[in-house]
């Protein structure tokens, strides 16, 4: 089998390279079959991606500025052509899925185009595959549609209440799809990220990574899936922010379970390497601490002259809070129920104004928290690290 296929490597122009197959002499034919909506029969150009075959037409390859547009112009010298026929296919090595999302955008009715401008009617499945083979071929203008609707849905699903919007639109793919693309689009994004030569996009806004991150997260809590996968992905990448996202979600599934018998408590089983387990038993050491100094040192920094009578309700609130301390240790939440807290005083006292001391202070320690979660996993950033995905 191994002898079936001689591949090639064609230099397309520009310092990259698309896999070709010199001949495809050997293979069944009843393994290669011919894709049901792009073999087209007055198409040019005959692809072979897997064992489907593709017959398009090579001016829509050739637009772009594309790595196809240069393949396509080189001198064959006394060689035929590939892609003349389908017994001599150009054979790429894609993912069959991404390179039907190619050819669905290539011949895509403008109707098609602004079903995808909102996430009801928008085709996820495609969008995804559009991106990571643009990427590759560098389809300029199809990488940035695909970039910023990916963008904007994945935003949707972050900022909307699930359940509301999959009695919409139904689960959404990227729910649903093997993690190996998440890591796929997460990897490629990134790296578009780090070498885009122009930064003059860049805002206070979450970028394409960023929003990966947060659905994938996301994902993986409201599926209670395995962490494991996607913590890897990020300690490659060096995405801290992804990393400590991560662990800390695995820190609030942890349950304590006590040892018949004994003072001793039971490690919980997870999917992690040690490796992995040291990055999250630091973290949660050290958040630990932080809980524990924050209840000793119950006071509000700057409301020591406060005439509201900020700081008592601020004591009082800390105490409720730490008693609340669950099963599942969860700092964040510990500190949005000291929100409630003050909010049922506040209700109580009937005056919300006079607490404002007190909430200025819960919201700058859940922000400083927050923002902290990478030291408290991965310890600080050191000083002689490079601008790179690590400080994300």
């Amino acid at each position: 089998m191994a002898n079936l296929l001689k591949r090639r490597r064609t230099d397309v122009g520009d310092g990259s390279a698309i896999d070709a197959v010199e001949s495809a002499e050997g293979m069944p034919e009843d393994a290669i079959v011919r894709d049901e909506n792009y073999y087209i029969e007055g198409g040019d150009c005959i692809i072979r991606v897997g064992n489907v075959l593709f017959k398009i037409h090579r001016y829509l390859l050739n637009r772009d500025a594309s790595a196809f547009s240069n393949m396509f112009s080189l001198p064959q010298g006394s060689q035929n052509a590939q892609g003349n026929t389908d017994d001599d296919p150009l054979v790429l090595y894609d993912h069959v899925d991404d390179f039907r999302a190619l050819c669905w955008i290539i011949y895509a009715l403008p109707t098609v185009h602004l079903e995808q401008t909102t996430i009801k009617t928008s085709d996820f499945r495609n969008l995804v595959g559009l991106y990571l083979i643009a990427q590759k071929y560098h389809f300029e203008a199809h990488e940035r549609f695909a970039s910023r609707l990916l963008h904007k849905h994945c935003l949707t699903l972050t900022e909307s209440d699930l359940d509301l919007l999959e009695d919409k639109i139904g689960i959404p793919y990227i729910f649903t799809c093997p993690e190996s693309r998440l890591e796929s689009l997460l990897r490629i994004s990134t790296l578009a990220d780090i070498n885009r030569s122009s930064k003059t996009d860049k805002s206070a806004f979450l970028s394409l990574p960023e929003t990966i991150q947060q659905v994938w997260t996301l994902r993986l809590k409201e599926n209670n899936e395995p962490i494991g996968f996607a913590l890897e992905v990020a300690t490659v990448l060096g995405l801290r922010t992804f990393t400590a996202s991560l662990c800390y979600l695995q820190m609030t599934r942890m349950v304590s379970k006590k040892l018949d018998n004994s003072t001793a408590y039971i490690h919980p089983a997870n999917d992690l390497t040690p490796g992995q387990n040291l990055i999250l038993y630091k973290g949660y050491w050290s958040l630990r601490q932080y809980w524990w100094d924050s209840y000793r040192d119950s006071q509000i920094s700057d409301a020591f002259d406060c005439e509201h009578g900020c700081q008592d309700v601020w004591r009082e609130s800390w105490k409720e809070a730490y008693l609340c301390d669950s099963v599942n240790f969860d700092p964040i939440e510990m500190l949005e129920y000291l929100e409630c807290s003050l909010n049922i005083r506040a209700e109580h006292s009937n005056a919300a104004t006079d607490l404002k001391c007190a909430y200025a202070e819960l919201m700058s320690r859940i922000n400083d928290l927050r923002g902290a979660l990478p030291d408290h996993f991965l310890g600080p950033v050191p000083e002689s690290a490079p601008d790179t995905p690590s400080a994300q």
